[in-house]
């Protein structure tokens, strides 16, 4: 699916926040933990700020959120958006992480959490 698809699809469904969840890989094995990245609005440095302290505390790691890059669909998005890298399956602690249930289970439950807080929290930005 093309990013333009995607976007129609959010416009379509219209959600509240917009959260896109990847998997990060780097040549440098010791790179780990998650990566939050928001765009200019205040509602997605919010959501993206609660998402990362909520996976650093999982992880055990203090990382900061970081401002993106204009992607197309983030930018072309009406609502609160992140990407979220859940850690570097490069790396074998994450990959651990990553790849077994019960973690898997665990780092929904830490977003999950995030987004309970984030509405809130935020209860104007997510009408």
């Amino acid at each position: 699916m093309d990013l333009k698809q995607r976007k129609l699809i959010a416009d379509v469904i219209n959600p509240k926040i917009f959260i896109s969840l990847h998997v990060n890989w780097s040549k440098n094995k010791n790179l780990r933990g998650p990566v939050v990245i928001y765009q200019v609005s205040g509602e997605s440095y919010h959501i993206a700020q609660i998402i990362q302290d909520h996976l650093n505390n999982y992880y055990g790691i203090k990382k900061p959120i970081l401002k993106g890059n204009p992607y197309f669909l983030m930018k072309k998005l009406d609502m609160p958006s992140t990407i979220v890298e859940l850690g570097y399956i490069s790396n074998h602690k994450d990959f651990k992480i990553l790849t077994e249930e019960s973690s898997q289970d665990e780092l929904v439950a830490a977003i999950v959490s995030a987004i309970e807080e984030y509405f809130l929290l935020y209860p104007a930005e997510s009408e």
